[in-house]
């Protein structure tokens, strides 16, 4: 069934598709309908999903059925007019028109084909902007939905092809190229500073409930006294390169964007959807939000190095294959960057993993602030006392490696560090 954002998927639209780029002629429709998607997307898109069924003849074939999915751009209402101002669809046609066109071309080069998303029939701007992708389910790619998050296999080979495709962005930023001029900004950023209400009020829902989900004490004042220092410190960590080195990232990488293909029980590939939130910056970002709200809990607590090796492993692997000649952090250093930046990794735990984690959505994040809502900001008001509980568990564990590690102890370590900055400083006069 059509709705306001796909009336004009009508029989002409259909006709005039599948003789542009499915090589038929002509082309007659017998029958189409336009349903929610069976795996693309989820309750936390912004754009419209639809998957569309066509039976159709034509010159040469008698009768054939396609089925495809779009992605198209509201036409109407504020949702709208907010993707108007903040381009972040425009965003995601630039990531399948023009960047990955990029990244094909360069891994060609070295004998390399990686598919990182599903693929594209056609990207179309009128009457409105959108992607038709391929049914990708029909290759037997699909969202893994366990509640208990994504195993050990599954982790590994997303972020070994999540480090190709970091490692493909930085080739191309080496060469200059201005594709990547509109990802400039993501989810933390002093321009959003005013649009930061959803993730205070998930941080201070954590601190109001603390009692009830079975935090320490003395781990529940380190949690009120970092509040009026901790969005300023994870836009620092946001916005930060590892000596320079700096990647496009997805910015919105956890299980419902990542399909996965198995043969029999032999995990083959993973595709990955939806770039609305892609930013250039630190790999962190991708990394911390892949860890945080993906990963099986237990393999994140028994794997956690094993699985930044790997992915260490095939970025530094394809960035020489690629001919990358700047420098990138070694395994050691980038393990220092995640505890020297594990701020933000600590925010991302308490305001967007138990909401992402759970097998139901009733929350809708604010990962794209540029498209903040008070309604999302009411959802997280009347629903997130209740995910916050069902994630007890995994707030306590999380809770406990950020207090080992020093991280909470940021506010109070402040001046000391500095005094400590200050005496490096007197003893060079």
């Amino acid at each position: 069934m059509s709705n306001e954002n796909t009336k004009f998927i009508n029989s002409l639209f259909l006709k005039n598709l599948i003789e542009q780029h499915y090589g038929q002629k002509e082309v007659k429709i017998k029958t189409y309908s336009v349903e929610p998607p069976s795996e693309y997307g989820s309750a936390l898109t912004r754009a419209s999903i639809n998957r569309v069924f066509v039976k159709y003849s034509a010159q040469n074939v008698k009768e054939d059925v396609i089925t495809f999915v779009t992605k198209v751009k509201p036409t109407k209402g504020e949702l709208s007019e907010e993707f108007r101002v903040s381009g972040d669809f425009a965003k995601e046609i630039q990531i399948y028109q023009t960047v990955l066109p990029e990244f094909n071309k360069a891994l060609k080069k070295i004998g390399e084909k990686i598919d990182f998303t599903p693929n594209i029939v056609s990207i179309f701007s009128s009457p409105t902007d959108g992607i038709i992708f391929e049914e990708v389910t029909n290759r037997g790619y699909h969202i893994q939905f366990d509640k208990t998050g994504l195993n050990y296999e599954q982790s590994v080979l997303s972020l070994q092809k999540l480090a190709c495709f970091h490692a493909s962005s930085a080739v191309l930023m080496e060469k200059g190229s201005d594709d990547l001029e509109m990802f400039a900004k993501g989810t933390f950023h002093n321009d959003f500073k005013n649009k930061m209400e959803y993730f205070n009020e998930a941080y201070r829902m954590v601190v109001d409930n603390a009692n009830g989900l079975g935090i320490d004490g003395a781990i529940q004042q380190k949690l009120r006294e970092f509040s009026f220092k901790v969005v300023p410190k994870v836009i620092d960590d946001y916005t930060s390169a590892i000596k320079g080195f700096r990647v496009l990232n997805h910015g919105d990488f956890y299980t419902r964007n990542i399909f996965f293909k198995y043969k029999g029980n032999e995990l083959m590939d993973v595709l990955f959807v939806d770039f609305q939130n892609a930013v250039i910056g630190t790999p962190l970002i991708d990394l911390f939000y892949f860890l945080q709200t993906s990963v099986a809990t237990n393999v994140l607590a028994s794997s956690r190095d094993e699985l930044i090796y790997f992915y260490h492993d095939a970025l530094s692997t394809m960035l020489q294959s690629l001919g990358y000649k700047g420098q990138f952090p070694s395994l050691n250093e980038l393990q220092v960057e995640m505890l020297k930046r594990s701020t933000m990794e600590f925010y991302f735990s308490l305001t967007l993993a138990p909401y992402l984690r759970i097998p139901q959505p009733r929350v809708i994040t604010a990962v794209q602030p540029s498209l903040y809502k008070e309604e999302y900001l009411q959802q997280l008001k009347n629903h997130g006392k209740t995910v916050l509980s069902m994630s007890k568990d995994f707030i306590q564990g999380q809770l406990k490696r950020f207090d080992a590690l020093g991280t909470l102890d940021y506010t109070g370590d402040e001046s000391r560090i500095r005094g400590i900055k200050n005496r490096f400083a007197a003893a060079r006069i």
